[in-house]
C-alpha cells in the first residue's frame, strides 16, 4: 500500500473495505459518496466505491497522507 494507489482502479469496494484500507469512519466514506467525490453505487442493501475514484482521492492528498496510512495500518506509527 506504500505505492499511492492502494485500491484496484477496476474493483469496486464495500464501506468496510475503503474504512479498513483509508482508516476512515463509516460517515466520511458515506460522504464522499454523497458527495460525488467517489462514484458510488447501491446493490440492493450495500453500497460500493468506484477503486479508480479512490485512488484519486488518495492523490489529491498527496503521497505523505497515504504513506501515513499505510503506517499506521501496520502500527508502526510512532
Amino acid at each position: 500500500m506504500t505505492t499511492g494507489t492502494p485500491f484496484d482502479a477496476g474493483r469496486w469496494y464495500s464501506a468496510a473495505q475503503v474504512q479498513e484500507t483509508l482508516s476512515l469512519s463509516r460517515a466520511t466514506v458515506e460522504r464522499l459518496g454523497t458527495s460525488g467525490a467517489v462514484r458510488a453505487i447501491k446493490i440492493g442493501s450495500s453500497v460500493r466505491y468506484c477503486g479508480a475514484d479512490l485512488n484519486a482521492q488518495c492523490q489529491a492528498l498527496g503521497p505523505g497522507a497515504i504513506q501515513q496510512t499505510s503506517t499506521s495500518v501496520r502500527g508502526d506509527a510512532a
